[in-house]
């Protein structure tokens, strides 16, 4: 871990009884009550974790290129990190994002490695912006 930087807590409700898939989960903030509380606790978070990646970003063209396969139900992000040779984790972290279906899985692309041999693969996108080092703060505009 870099010096400084204050691991984030774990959410409070990973110890509870999973909730079935939603594929319809995720809705659009649209009060204004709820955006001032949603960005107050951005804020808050930032400040606690002072130099903690708060935040990754992925292009409009990337996120219509998963979203164009039919089967993509949503999005699914995944925080990551490459390894060096020996197994530890080196050099910064990533955000994986990949399409998912309406059962919560990721889809597969069968890609064709040679005549009639096909491998299963996933298509995936990654992406290394970040804050702290390329942030929005919501009051920019």
């Amino acid at each position: 871990m870099e010096t400084g930087v204050v691991p984030a807590e774990l959410d409070s409700t990973l110890n509870l009884e999973p909730d079935p898939f939603d594929p319809d989960a995720g809705t659009l903030i649209a009060s204004k009550r709820d955006r001032d509380t949603a960005i107050a606790d951005v804020r808050r978070y930032k400040k606690k974790y002072d130099g903690n990646i708060t935040s990754n970003y992925f292009s409009r063209d990337l996120i219509v290129k998963l979203l164009a396969d039919e089967r993509v139900r949503g999005l699914r992000v995944y925080r990551s990190q490459e390894k060096d040779s020996q197994g530890r984790p080196k050099g910064k972290l990533k955000v994986i994002i990949t399409g998912v279906d309406k059962t919560g899985k990721e889809i597969p692309i069968n890609k064709e490695i040679s005549p009639g041999v096909f491998e299963s693969d996933y298509k995936m996108g990654v992406s290394y912006e970040r804050c702290p080092e390329n942030c929005g703060f919501f009051d920019q505009n």
